[in-house]
This record gives C-alpha cells, structure tokens and sequence, in this order.
C-alpha cells in the first residue's frame, strides 16, 4: 500500500485538482492523509465534502511541513510514503514508474523525480549538500550572472538518473521502515531543508538517494509569490543554520553568520 502524505496550509485553490488525480491514479492499495496546519480558508471544508475517503487531520496550530510530515507517517498504514506538495500535478504514471523505480533499488532511502515550473522549465528538485560556496553563488545575483558552473543550473543535470546528495521534499518517496528507522523528519525545521537534512542521515547510515527524471510533476511553487518571498527567504536561511549547526565544525558556523550579516546588509533575499 501507499500513504500518500500532504501537508496544507491555506491550499484551497490547489487541493481540488491534487486529491481528484490521486483518487483515480492510487486506484487501489492507496490511503491519503492530509494534515492541516489550520488554514483559514476552505481548505478543509473542500476536502470533507468532496473527499470522504480521505483522511484529514485538522491541528489546532501550525507545527510547521516536518511535524506535520511526521504526523501523518505516524498514521500511515502503507508500506511506501509519499510526501507531496499540495500545490503540484502529477503526471499520470508517475507514481506507479517512482514506486517500481524504487522497489529495483534495495540500498534506496528516498528518490525523487522531475520537477517543472508550470511552464516547463525546471525547478532545483536533486543537489549537493548544502556549502557556503554554493549558498554565494546562488543568493549574490553579482556572482550567479557571472558563474554557471553550478551542475544545479545545467539542465542536462536533470535528465540523468542518479543517485543525488538530496532530492526535494516537493515528491519525496520513501519505504515506510527506513523513514522511521531514519527517525522522520527533524522538526528543529519549520519548512525548508528538513528533505535535505533527511537524505544527509540517509547516506550517513548507508542506504542512498535516487533521482529518477523518468516520472515528472509541475510544481506551482506558492513560495515564489510575492507575499510569500521574504518568508521562504527567512526559513530557508533558518534551515541552512540548523544543518550547519548540526553537521558542521564551529569555524563553519562562525563563517555562515558572517555571510548571513552581509546578506542583511546588502538586502539579500
């Protein structure tokens, strides 16, 4: 069986189109669990009337992507967990190529496919770890005109299969039994980087990441809309601290604050 696992938070103008594809596509063998972090708008409501097979878990506040991932992991009778934004469509057989692609890879954690931005370019779904050097030359726009030798810029990149240092949370599949051996998702994060920190342990405890560019999705991406930049901003730089806090020497640390004041005073976002 597969759990499919979303997270909400005012997600009425995508959830409609997500749960009507993923309750013909997960024909059997399939549960949905969505849990909300108490939207204030009609999120739940479309969900209880057009959904009742669905099961929906309303949290009376908002404990953030990774406590709510962890909460419906909890719940979750499948042996696959997929963790899925709710603001994507899925591309019919992209669940079924993911699950087979990852039943053939018995050392995998986690494998992620293909990300597009609605229209069609790619979005950063697989990656190295986190490093300042990378961090500079995407933040500084000075340095990001001037250097594409990121390989997270090339689109060719994206076409291979591979193993990858992280895939992003947006389509995260993982077998149940390693999720929880791997103890979840660290909560310390709000939203942002906790699928990063997450594949860190996995290659730290031997089993490895897969991208798979085979199986794609379109991700609308609501953290590029306007009123939501300076937030994505905030927690993403929240979450780079706390994986540098966690696995890196303190001279790193000091070095990551240091970039973190120029940002500010530079108005980095």
């Amino acid at each position: 069986m597969i759990s499919a696992i979303i997270v909400t938070y005012n997600s009425q103008k995508q959830i409609l189109q997500l749960l009507q594809f993923l309750s013909k596509e997960l024909i059997t063998k399939k549960e949905i669990i969505i849990i909300d972090n108490i939207s204030n708008d009609k999120t739940c409501q479309i969900i209880e009337k057009k959904f009742s097979q669905v099961k929906l878990v309303k949290n009376h506040r908002n404990v953030g992507f990774a406590g709510a991932a962890n909460q419906g992991a909890r719940i979750a009778k499948g042996e696959y967990l997929l963790f899925l934004n709710p603001d994507t469509v899925v591309k019919k057989g992209c669940i079924e190529e993911m699950v087979n692609f990852l039943k053939k890879k018995k050392d995998a954690a986690v494998v992620g496919c293909k990300v597009l931005n609605p229209d069609r370019t790619l979005q950063p779904s697989c990656g190295s770890f986190p490093r300042i050097s990378n961090i500079i030359l995407d933040r500084f726009p000075i340095f990001n005109n001037m250097f594409k030798t990121e390989l997270i810029r090339q689109e060719d990149f994206y076409n291979k299969e591979q193993t990858s240092d992280w895939v992003s949370g947006v389509f995260f599949l993982t077998p149940k039994k390693i999720f929880e051996k791997l103890g979840g998702f660290d909560e310390k994060y709000f939203m942002y980087v906790e699928d990063v920190d997450f594949c860190y342990r996995a290659w730290k405890s031997g089993y490895k990441v897969y991208y798979n560019p085979k199986a794609e999705i379109i991700h609308y991406d609501m953290g590029k809309s306007k009123d939501r930049r300076k937030f994505k901003a905030k927690q993403m730089r929240k979450g780079f601290s706390i994986f540098f806090e966690k696995y890196k020497q303190p001279y790193y640390l000091f070095l990551w604050r240091m970039l973190l004041k120029i940002e500010s005073v530079f108005n980095v976002r």
